[in-house]
């Protein structure tokens, strides 16, 4: 996902359902998610693990690292109002 907001809620966050592991060779940071500060650089980057979910306010930019893997990684995403 490209850098985005969601202005239509609260709370928004992503619950991690399958998390596929990081072969040798492929860079750590690759699926990550990513807070940005107003000036485009990065606040927070963190590391989706399986079963995990993060949950932040939905006005805060943020965007996600794209994965290059072969695995799946199942998530799912969610804004509260």
């Amino acid at each position: 996902q490209k850098r985005h907001i969601h202005p239509e809620a609260k709370l928004s966050g992503v619950f991690y359902i399958q998390v596929p592991e990081i072969s040798e060779g492929t860079k750590a940071n690759k699926g990550d998610l990513v807070f940005l500060g107003s000036n485009g650089c990065s606040l927070l980057q963190v590391t989706p693990k399986q079963g995990g979910a993060i949950v932040f306010p939905s006005y805060l930019p943020h965007q996600t690292i794209p994965l290059e893997n072969t695995m799946d990684r199942i998530c799912i995403a969610f804004n509260v109002q």
